[in-house]
């Protein structure tokens, strides 16, 4: 199970991480975006501003009849003229401002970034309704500004050129706000994946628990239904080969068991294939009362050979009464849940030095408008422990404190033929359980 959380874990921060690589890669795009937007819109309104001035005529012409101090508009943003040389190999030189509209000293462009902007302005221009630049500087107190420039013509050539300054601190202010909300959305959003992709991670490794579940609950079951059966084989050989004459009747008990052996394989297998999903449970017709009774032969040859007939182990005492019943069913599933009832009453449904006494019922009875058979292992031991009856088919629990799977599977098998198991006080003292599965009809 480490391995799979650390499969989770590995998930998890894959998918966040692809999830904040993403959304890093859409936020600065988006920043990038918005700036440039942002210094457009601002080209645009200053180059609409600069239009609305009188100062340069249709044909790009200066006109200096209309230019006077007092016509200037002194607010923000100011607006300078530049003239300078426009030399034949496309240079510009000698730029020197001439004009300033700025009495309240807004804005205070340096003079590199005007004779830059008004020089890229004039160089641009083709003919006389084209050419502009901008520039991004600072004035002289730090603060941003954006400088764009137009030309201003002569009879051949640019004479100078117009440059209007306009702050950029309210599209910086609001383009820092954007970035700290892309920033804190891809950071809440990174959370959210984080979590999302946990879940995901989850639900994408649960068929991996299951079967690592489903393993690790057949090697269990293998072991427990097969501990019993191999120790009663370690001992039978044991005893045959202190047996000069190899007895006949140990090597038909070594057979047996090892018949039993193979058939508790079989019905483990068949088991972990059902509950893995990749088979059914054949409904074959079958005596479920024949069935018992052979459980019950095997039980009883079985317990004679594990204690012997001492007076320190007493051989227990089984009963069987059947009445002929038909069920559909899996004969080695069945055989396997009867098993497991009759080991538990035999090895914890009596008292210590007392020797077990059981008895297993098949009959059928009637449930509604269908008849089911039943079977029920009643003991004469102590009865179940207040309070144990809800846990005792918990797996790796039993009536006496010890841990098991007999149970559990008898359970499973019950159910699995759509049937039920039950447990509680027996009328001989013990405890009494009660299997039921539908009957043939």
């Amino acid at each position: 199970m480490r391995n799979v959380a650390r499969l989770r874990r590995r998930l998890t921060v894959m998918f966040a991480a692809g999830s904040a690589l993403g959304l890093l890669a859409l936020a600065l795009f988006a920043s990038h975006i918005d700036g440039r937007l942002w210094r457009s819109d601002l080209d645009t309104a200053l180059s609409q501003q600069l239009k609305s001035d009188d100062w340069i005529t249709d044909q790009g012409t200066l006109s200096l009849d209309d230019m006077a101090d007092d016509d200037a508009d002194p607010a923000c943003p100011p607006v300078f003229l530049l003239n300078g040389t426009f030399l034949p190999d496309g240079t510009v030189r000698n730029l020197t401002v001439t004009y300033q509209a700025d009495t309240k000293r807004c804005l205070d462009p340096s003079l590199a970034d005007l004779d830059a902007v008004a020089a890229a302005a004039m160089v641009a221009a083709d003919d006389r309704n084209s050419g502009s630049a901008s520039r991004e500087g600072r004035d002289r107190r730090g603060r941003p500004i954006r400088l764009l420039a137009k030309p201003v013509w002569g009879p051949t050539h640019p004479v100078g050129a117009f440059v209007i300054a306009g702050s950029e601190s309210p599209g910086i202010a609001a383009h820092r706000r954007l970035d700290f909300m892309l920033v804190s959305g891809c950071a809440l959003t990174t959370v959210l994946s984080a979590f999302a992709g946990h879940y995901l991670a989850r639900r994408a490794t649960r068929p991996v628990v299951v079967a690592i579940e489903q393993q690790e609950a057949f090697l269990a079951d293998a072991a427990h239904d097969l501990r019993n059966p191999l120790a009663a084989l370690r001992m039978l050989s044991e005893t045959a080969l202190l047996d000069p004459g190899h007895d006949p009747e140990l090597l038909r008990r070594t057979v047996l068991l090892s018949r039993r052996m193979g058939d508790v394989v079989d019905g483990l297998l068949t088991r972990s294939r059902l509950v893995a999903g990749v088979a059914e449970i054949p409904r074959t017709p079958l005596r479920l009362d024949q069935l018992v009774q052979d459980v019950v032969d095997a039980a009883i040859m079985a317990d004679t050979a594990d204690t012997g007939d001492t007076a320190e182990s007493p051989e227990p005492r089984i009963q069987a009464r059947t009445a002929e019943i038909v069920v559909p069913g899996d004969p080695g599933l069945l055989r396997r849940a009867v098993a497991n009832l009759i080991d538990n009453a035999l090895t914890h449904g009596h008292a210590p030095g007392v020797p077990a006494d059981v008895l297993v019922e098949v009959d059928g009875v009637a449930a509604g408008r269908s008849a089911r058979a039943r079977i029920s292992v009643d003991d004469a031991g102590p009865g179940l422990p207040a309070g144990d009856a809800e846990r005792l088919f918990e797996r790796f629990r039993s009536g006496a404190d010890s841990s098991g799977l007999g149970l559990s599977i008898a359970l499973w098998v019950a159910r699995a033929h759509g049937g039920d198991l039950s447990v509680g006080a027996s009328a001989r003292g013990g405890t009494r359980f009660v299997l039921t599965i539908p009957a043939a009809g």
